[in-house]
């Protein structure tokens, strides 16, 4: 824990950020999910902002579901997953 709020100098901000992604992130289907609580549980540990983290739950949702999305890179498959 100590080698972890040094890390932070003080920024408990960005210790709650990193909680807050990592919790917003997470799925219940996932493999990742006790890693990324962990991580969550170090940080809040280590001091973070709890004031803070729910803003930043909801942006780890949201770059799940970005993640989640397919990019268009106009290029069609086949069902043999072959370009068209």
């Amino acid at each position: 824990m100590a080698e972890l709020r040094e890390l932070a100098a003080g920024r408990s901000d960005l210790l709650a950020q990193w909680a807050g992604i990592q919790l917003g992130y997470t799925r219940t289907s996932d493999v990742d999910v006790d890693r990324c609580r962990l991580i969550a549980d170090l940080c809040i540990k280590a001091g973070a902002d709890l004031s803070l983290i729910d803003e930043w739950i909801t942006v780890g949702r949201i770059r799940r579901e970005q993640a989640a999305t397919r990019p268009y890179t106009g290029v069609t498959h086949n069902r043999r997953g072959n370009s068209e």
